[in-house]
């Protein structure tokens, strides 16, 4: 009796340590609360100073960031495109797939591309089993502060990748494990330039999107709700996003949830809150993929069976007898093919 109490003690323990160590993010009504707050003072925003933060984000400029498609989304800009408005039957709908994120990590060297799409891959990997894959592995296909060169190198058929455990952030160079443990790389993808509308229904798919966009001042400085009106920084930066929430109270109709790469300390435990208008504005730039699913090679690195002789199945007959009478007895040999 004394032991069953004891053992039973310590799970409650156990239990309560779980539930009190459990993020709880913000809810909707407190992010609808601080969109709507006006940017009237952008340095008063907490902690964390602009300088300190430029050189953690090393965030890179626009022209490498969206690359081919900038001259387009510029001139796109200029024909003032309107916000569609699709929204309004949904009202207060929306999806959250932060359940199949690996955790939170914090990126070197402006390498905001790969962290970004690798963390795509990974949500969608997030069935049956959670994989942590190798950032390091995955730039080394590309090397560009390009998110198209991102979704092109790492659709292609031999530029799969390891995971963390095989090529960790602090290795330099690929492990042997690494090299023999090529699994994984983007399979479908959609570019969908910086249709919001066409995003959440990525989203409600099932989907991820990938995301480079020019940078808001409140997402620099950590903010964990960016507001619509926010100021934009030079430079951009790419990062995931994994959700949304419709809510006509918002410029724009609603918000995305994202993933960034600056550390659990950052914004609401890694994740912020993005207006949909801020792509829509006319001093700002989006560029976004829809990630469908990843693809997986099987073993890593095909494998090559040593040459040695070969065979053929031949069917053998024999009677025998069997008590008073002969019996047909058949059977199949492998014989070597000479």
């Amino acid at each position: 009796m004394k032991y069953a109490l004891k053992t039973i003690t310590l799970i409650l323990i156990a239990t309560l340590v779980s539930c009190s160590s459990s993020v709880k993010y913000l809810d909707h009504e407190d992010i609808v609360s601080r969109m709507q707050e006006t940017p009237d003072n952008q340095e008063e925003q907490g902690s964390i100073s602009l300088e300190e933060m430029r050189r953690k984000a090393n965030l890179t400029s626009l022209e490498d960031l969206f690359g081919e498609d900038f001259d387009h989304l510029k001139k796109k800009k200029k024909n003032n495109k309107k916000e569609k408005s699709e929204q309004s039957e949904k009202a207060s709908l929306g999806v959250d797939y932060r359940y199949r994120d690996t955790p939170i990590k914090s990126q070197w060297n402006g390498t905001c591309t790969t962290f970004g799409g690798v963390a795509g891959l990974e949500n969608l990997l997030a069935s049956p089993d959670k994989i942590d894959l190798s950032e390091r592995d995955s730039w080394s296909k590309y090397k560009k502060y390009s998110s198209r060169a991102f979704v092109t190198e790492l659709s292609k058929e031999g530029n799969e990748i390891c995971d963390e455990v095989s090529w960790g952030q602090n290795e330099t160079y690929p492990t042997e494990k690494c090299v023999s443990n090529r699994k994984w790389r983007l399979g479908d993808s959609k570019y969908i330039e910086d249709d919001t509308y066409a995003a959440r229904e990525a989203l409600d798919r099932g989907s991820v999107v990938y995301l480079g966009m020019s940078t808001p001042k409140d997402m620099l400085y950590c903010r964990p709700v960016i507001r619509a009106d926010t100021e934009f920084s030079e430079g951009g930066h790419a990062i995931l996003i994994v959700g949304y929430k419709l809510d006509t109270s918002i410029k724009g109709g609603g918000y995305f949830i994202i993933k960034n790469s600056w550390g659990d300390d950052c914004g609401d435990y890694g994740y912020q809150y993005l207006p949909f208008h801020l792509c829509s504005r006319e001093d700002g730039y989006c560029i976004m993929w829809e990630f469908k699913n990843v693809i997986t090679k099987s073993g890593g690195i095909d494998t090559v069976e040593p040459t040695g002789p070969e065979y053929k199945w031949v069917k053998v007959c024999k009677r025998k007898w069997y008590w008073l009478w002969l019996k047909k007895k058949c059977e199949w040999l492998k014989v070597t093919v000479e």
